[in-house]
């Protein structure tokens, strides 16, 4: 296994718009190659999120293919281009990068994937698209998060602001109780209210964001941790 990394220069935030859209073309050629992921970090202490990615097994050998993805502008930010291999000989060639103005929808389609993400950690944050940036539209992304046996999750949304509806039926956040997109939901939440402290009644949960083709806001921002013990019941915990 190993990986080609490249590293931008420190772009500046913009002063005309909340967002831009990156275009590019590249290629993957070889048995080696996997993958090309493009990540975005920002400053103020965000990690460095995955914008855009894309499969070599999907590709035609030898010809260029061309790349959309929208990035976040409200601040200075990085962009990393990552080439995964598996040892196998393959190369991959990255070029003609250049900024339209307002997000787009991510090119190919399944590019969008790169937000979507298995968590297997004790702790940790999960973000929107682009946050603290406003989200795009059109997007699904999943997040399961896993806990060793006889531990659960518990959920806060420490930063809420998704487009408001009676129903939540156009963007939304859903919170199932388990480890895939058939458990049992436990909530759907959007607008501006804090949703309740969650807490899981097993080992996993699993967060689904989706977005409509219309109106955006800033997301959210969540912490989860794990801790022993096993619930039978799920319990909404109310500070």
């Amino acid at each position: 296994m190993g990986s080609a990394v490249y590293v931008s220069p420190l772009f500046p935030k913009s002063e005309d718009s909340y967002g831009k859209c990156l275009k590019f073309k590249y290629k993957m050629v070889g048995a080696g190659m996997k993958s090309l992921t493009i990540y975005q970090e920002m400053p103020y202490g965000f990690d460095k999120q995955p914008i855009w990615t894309d499969e070599a097994s999907g590709l035609t050998r030898y010809m260029w293919h061309y790349g959309q993805t929208s990035i976040s502008t409200i601040s200075s930010f990085r962009l990393s281009i990552v080439g995964e291999l598996d040892g196998r000989p393959g190369y991959l060639a990255v070029g003609v990068f250049f900024m339209s103005q307002e997000y787009c929808s991510p090119q190919p389609v399944t590019a969008q994937k790169a937000c979507s993400r298995n968590l297997n950690s004790s702790s940790g944050f999960i973000v929107s698209p682009f946050y603290p940036g406003y989200y795009t539209n059109s997007l699904t992304c999943t997040w399961v998060v896993t806990a060793q046996e006889n531990h659960v999750i518990r959920f806060q949304f420490q930063s809420f602001s998704i487009e408001s509806h009676p129903t939540c039926a156009n963007d939304y956040v859903e919170v199932r109780d388990g480890g895939s997109h058939w458990s049992r939901i436990i909530g759907k939440y959007c607008g501006h209210t804090f949703p309740p402290v969650i807490e899981s009644s097993s080992n996993a949960l699993t967060i689904v964001f989706s977005s409509n083709e219309a109106n955006t806001r800033t997301g959210f921002k969540a912490y989860y941790h794990t801790t022993p013990g096993a619930s039978h019941l799920l319990r909404l915990i109310k500070d």
